[in-house]
Parts: structure tokens; sequence; C-alpha cells
């Protein structure tokens, strides 16, 4: 079974123990070379020092094998070594030798890294081994040289072990001081590195004029960036007494609404609009405030969105994990939904920029800037599909006779109520725009000749029933108008010189006694 790998701060025990004994085995080479005492055994310490270095090439070769237990490896390579020690001693002159001294580094190693209950077992053996390789000059011994040396077996035993264990419970502490050190770092980093991209996006919703594009961008944030399960945007109403849902994230799905479903201001989503702070659920099954959106939810956050200091709406996010919303994730979405509020408010106003550009402020319908686009993608897809499309020029007869007469604010009245009359005979695929002035044209998209006719008969008749004015002052007026058709390509013309032959059938109504249609 492979063994747990322990973190430590000291170097790998294999490594020290197999340098340790090298140096050992070359000492011992070199001192057997120049030994000269009569008493010592050479020939035996010979023999133990080949002995010594075939273990130690067996203990290296099983310190590579990761099957094998290296804690049951150094503890059996210890009591080799007393053996080894004791033998050693016994062949250099016994209690005259110097290499006891080896018992000692047994010892100190064993209570180091094995604990001080196997520096007590190595210092218990090293003593009974010792005074057996010295029991013939035992007598007189045992209180002299003998005793004090077992004593510091034991000394060493306890001294090393008691450091030891003193030094691990330091270097554990100070390895959990680490470890939270690394997380705390590594948190910070990754807070960092979001907060980076946070801004980074956020500045890029800035940049962005479409409300569903807005809206899209913020799911993907909340998605890719926060890894949310579930988000939702809602958005105050005029009146500001209810939210609506205008787009929602839900285990990576998006979806955004047309038709807003009504969210009621009650919960935590209601305290977040009437206080304009954000506020977490811990947990869902014990908090009244949760309102039940992600199925499985279990803790949820919402926080406003504020843009020019009022809270236009909130951000909703859930998720499946209890208390699954910490205060960085409260700050982060904060910045999302502040940004989101802005880009929105931004976004609708461009839309009302964009809207006055292409309305007619006087009629309320479109102006030549938006006529000259739209003909073109209808003509356009006319090409593509083959299908027919008209063209309706329509000119109020005499206008400035009417202006005149009851002066420019009644022509104006006649220009705003002919529009009503023109929008009543119209489809609503039709495109009623002010050409310009008195002079309105009406972009009919699949439709013939023929069925043109009918429509451009019908305001001319419409028209010319119509009472204008009447009110405010403004006295009672009629007005007719003359029509000009043409249908592409039912015309024969470039589909470039519609507005052109349409213009020149305007034109041959006025002429032939205006009040009138006339279709090229």
């Amino acid at each position: 079974m492979p063994e747990r790998i322990t973190k430590t701060l000291f170097a790998k025990v294999d490594s020290i123990f197999i340098i340790n004994r090298a140096l050992t085995a070359l000492g011992m080479a070199f001192w057997s070379l120049l030994a000269a005492d009569q008493s010592v055994n050479l020939p035996l310490v010979r023999w133990l020092l080949g002995l010594f270095v075939l273990h130690l090439v067996v203990f290296y070769l099983l310190s590579r094998w990761k099957k094998f237990s290296r804690v049951w490896l150094f503890q059996g390579t210890l009591f080799c070594d007393l053996a080894f020690i004791t033998t050693l001693v016994h062949a250099t002159g016994g209690l005259e030798s110097d290499f006891y001294l080896f018992y000692y580094l047994a010892i100190a190693f064993g209570a180091f890294y094995h604990k001080l209950r196997f520096g007590l077992l190595l210092a218990t053996f090293a003593t009974a081994f010792y005074v057996t390789a010295n029991l013939p000059a035992l007598e007189g011994a045992l209180f002299g040289n003998l005793g004090i040396r077992v004593f510091f077996f034991w000394f060493c035993a306890v001294g090393v072990g008691v450091v030891a264990r003193y030094l691990k419970a330091s270097e554990e502490r100070l390895l959990r001081a680490l470890d939270t050190l690394n997380e705390r770092t590594s948190e910070l980093e990754r807070s960092q590195a979001q907060l980076e991209t946070m801004y980074e996006t956020s500045r890029a919703l800035g940049e962005i004029h479409n409300m569903e594009e807005v809206l899209d961008e913020v799911l993907n944030i909340a998605r890719r960036v926060m890894g949310y399960p579930a988000c939702s945007v809602m958005l105050l109403n005029a009146k500001n007494d209810r939210l609506f849902l205008k787009a929602r994230l839900e285990l990576g799905e998006k979806k955004t609404y047309k038709d807003s479903p009504v969210v009621e201001l009650e919960g935590i989503i209601g305290q977040v609009v009437k206080t304009g702070r954000p506020e977490r659920v811990f947990d869902t099954e014990l908090d009244p405030r949760w309102v039940p959106g992600l199925r499985g939810a279990r803790s949820q956050m919402v926080v406003p969105m504020v843009a020019r200091g009022a809270v236009i709406g909130v951000l909703a996010a859930e998720s499946p994990k209890v208390g699954g919303f910490l205060d960085k994730d409260q700050k982060t979405f904060s910045i999302l939904a502040n940004s989101a509020a802005m880009a929105l408010e931004n976004a609708v106003m461009h839309k009302q920029m964009e809207e006055m550009s292409i309305v007619d402020p006087l009629t309320g319908v479109y102006n030549y800037r938006y006529f000259a686009a739209k003909l073109d993608d209808e003509l356009r897809r006319s090409r593509r599909y083959r299908q027919p499309v008209s063209l309706i020029m329509i000119d109020i007869d005499y206008f400035k006779k009417t202006n005149d007469r009851h002066g420019h604010q009644a022509g104006n009245v006649v220009l705003r109520e002919l529009v009503r009359v023109i929008q009543r005979c119209i489809r609503d695929t039709d495109v009623l725009v002010r050409y310009g002035g008195e002079e309105f044209a009406v972009i009919l998209p699949q439709t013939d000749k023929r069925d043109a006719f009918i429509i451009g008969e019908r305001i001319r008749a419409m028209v010319a029933e119509t009472v204008f004015g009447g009110m405010g002052g403004i006295p009672e007026m009629h007005a007719t108008v003359s029509v000009g058709i043409t249908t592409h390509p039912d015309n024969g013309y470039a589909e470039q010189e519609i507005v052109r032959v349409a213009d020149q059938a305007l034109y041959r109504a006025k002429g032939s006694g205006r009040n009138l249609v006339c279709a090229l």
C-alpha cells in the first residue's frame, strides 16, 4: 500500500540516511587501512565493512521501491545498525573502543525521525547489546565508563525525542500557517483576477447600446466570470411598484423576455428595492424572505441596480449550496449590477435618441432618413424572394392656401390628423413616413399594383370625407390629396428609380386635376 506523503520543512530522511551511512562506510574503510592496534580484529572489521556496504546497497534499492514501507525499512535498518555497532565494538577492543559513539548516532536518528518511544526502544536494545558485548569487563565498569555511556544512551533518546516532538509540533503549526497563507494568497489572487475581469467586462458593457445585448452580456458575465448557476435581471416599471423579469440564466441556459413576467415587490427582492442595499439568504429553508426561483436553490443573493442615484431594478443570483454567497461575491455582484444599470440606462437613452433621429416630431411617424433605409431593405427582400413591393406618394392639395388662410398652426393640425386618417387605411405591415413638407409616402411590402391602387384610392376617399380641425380655436377645414403609385418590378423600371416613378405618378395626378390616384 502506498504511504501517505506528509509535508515537512526538513530534508528527506532517506537522503540524509544514505549520505550518513555512505560517509560512515568511507570512514571505516579509511580507518581499517591505517589501523595498527594489535587488539583490533581487522579481518572481522573488513568483513563487517563489506556487509555494511552490501546492506547500504540493499537499503537504497528498497527505498526506491514505492510498495515497500519506508517506516519499516528505516526501523529495521536501525536495529541492524545496533547489531553492526555491537560487533564492531567487540572487534575493536570492547570497552576501550570508541565506536560506541555510533550508538548515539543511531539512537538520535531514531528518536528524531521516529518519535521518542522508538528512540527509547533503541536505547534499550543498545544498552542490552553494549552490556552483553562487554560482559568480561563488567566488574567495576558498571558505574564507570560503561554506566556513563549507557546513561547517555537514554539521555540522548529522551533529549532528542523531546526536541524532535517540539520541532515537529512547531513545524506543523508553521505548515498550517503557511497553508492558510497560501490559501488566502490564492483567494486574493483569484479575487483580484475576478475584479479585474469584472471591471473590464463592465467597461465593455458601457459600449453596448442595445438593451437585449446588454441583458445577454450581463448573463454571460454571471455565468462565465462569476460561475453562478442562476441569475435574473429585473427592472422596475415607471410607477416603481413592481418589477418585470427581463432576462434569466438558469443552469447554463439564457432567456430574454419580450412579454416580461411580473415580479411583485415581496421578500428579499422587495426589501432590496425599498432599501437600496444588497441582501443575502444564507439558507432558503430557514429564511422566509426567499423568493423561489431556481429549483433546489439553498441560498440567494439580491443586489440593487442603481443609476443616477435611483434604484431601477435588481440582480438576483441563486445557488444550490447553503451559504453559497460570501462578502466578496456580494461586492463583485454589486459592481456588475451598477455597471449593468448604467448600461441599460444608456441603452434606453440611445434608443430614444435613435427614435428621435428617425421620427418626425410633429406627426409622430417616421421621417425621410428612416424611409430611405427601409425602402432599400424592402427592395432587397423583393429581389431575394421575387415578390412585389409598392410605393405610394401622397401630397396635400393646395396646402399652402390652408396655411395662408388659417395659419401654420391650423396647417399642423391638418398634417397630424391626416396621418391618423392614412394609418386607418393601411395595414400593420405597411410603413408610413413623412417624406417632406406636406408630402407623405407609404411603403407596401408584398403588394402588387392592383392592391396598392385599392389602398391609395381608400386613402384619397377617406381624406376627402374627413373634416379637419374644429377644436381648440382651429376652424373646420376640408382637404384633398393627390396620390401617385408605382410597383416594382411590375413598372419595368430599375429598383433605384422607384421613388422617381412614384413622384412622376403623383405629379401626373396633380396635373390631371388633383384629388386623384395615378399609378405607373
